[in-house]
């Protein structure tokens, strides 16, 4: 998992300074000339790719002081996913928002992490990985806080953000995600493959499904004695 975390640290920087240079050139205050293209070259790819540093540093910090608040202890899995959060957060406002600003919005998304991996379990949902916390709580923290720098930066090549659009934005989100997930999910339920067995389960799907044990030093007594060898 480490290692995914370090390929999207690299994968994030193209990602974002892709988007912000697309983006940029595509508004009618640039229209792709000359000058505008230098400014974008020389005021804005620089600042995404700050931004995109800083709010990864912030959410490596955040999840790894977080970790330790909620389970009394850093969790390396727990602080990597904080820098995949630190770098889902920035996205709305890595083009603009001043490198101060995107570091703390780094610290409170990888510092939410722990709490909502805690709070999933406590309620019976399965998220392996901390997918809710990295994408959906960090993403929303993001979108969210972009309109508070709106407050700040009201225009910036001509375009206003605001808090009220960036919410609506994200509540439209959720319920999108939502209404796929009853939808796929409850299908699903319905002709019987909502879940897999509980012997499935316990056993692991890399076993079950795949017949290749991803984490065979975990197996007691090797993987010889396992269901399909």
């Amino acid at each position: 998992m480490i290692l995914g975390v370090f390929i999207l640290c690299v994968c994030f920087y193209g990602f974002n300074v892709g988007s912000v240079l697309l983006g940029t050139l595509c508004e009618p205050t640039v229209n792709a000339t000359a000058r505008g293209m230098i400014n974008v070259l020389v005021n804005d790819l620089p600042t995404t790719t700050i931004n995109v540093t800083m709010s990864m540093a912030g959410g490596v910090l955040g999840a790894m002081f977080g970790g330790w608040l909620v389970n009394k202890k850093p969790d390396p899995l727990t602080t990597g996913n904080g820098a995949i959060a630190g770098m889902v957060s920035i996205c709305a406002g890595a083009g603009f928002v001043h490198p101060g600003f995107a570091i703390v919005v780094g610290l409170v998304s990888g510092g939410i992490i722990p709490l909502v991996v805690k709070s999933l379990d406590k309620i019976g949902i399965d998220d392996t990985v901390g997918t809710c916390g990295v994408h959906c709580t960090a993403g929303a923290i993001g979108g969210i806080s972009t309109g508070v720098m709106g407050l700040i930066r009201p225009a910036y090549h001509g375009v206003s953000c605001h808090i009220g659009v960036q919410t609506l934005g994200f509540i439209i989100c959720i319920a999108y995600a939502c209404l796929c997930a009853i939808i796929i999910f409850g299908g699903l339920k319905a002709v019987g493959l909502g879940r897999v067995s509980e012997e499935d389960e316990t056993l692991g799907l890399d076993i079950s499904e795949h017949m290749t044990p991803t984490y065979p030093e975990f197996i007691s007594g090797g993987i010889s004695g396992m269901k399909g060898y």
